[in-house]
């Protein structure tokens, strides 16, 4: 592993007991989706990351607008709540 990923992962490593548990939810699940991508897979999103970064702040703010929009309307609608029953009903 390239000394810079060390570095950045050992960083995380140190600070993870001090996260809160969702920060530490969001940190397991960003580790388990890497570590199932291929090799070429990686390569693909550091070349992205690194061009992204390249970007002028304000493309790079569209970019995530964009982004943050796909991710909101991927995300399942909550059924309705159910009402309870009503009780003392005539029988």
């Amino acid at each position: 592993m390239p000394a810079v990923q060390r570095k950045r992962l050992l960083g995380v490593a140190n600070r993870y007991p001090k996260m809160t548990p969702e920060q530490q939810r969001r940190i397991r699940a960003r580790l388990d989706v890497w570590s199932r991508l291929t090799p070429e897979q990686r390569t693909q999103a550091r070349d992205k990351f690194i061009k992204l970064k390249q970007l002028p702040p304000e493309k790079r703010q569209e970019i995530k607008r964009k982004w943050v929009e796909r991710q909101q309307a991927a995300q399942p609608v909550a059924p309705p709540a159910a009402t309870a029953p009503v009780q003392g009903g005539s029988n």
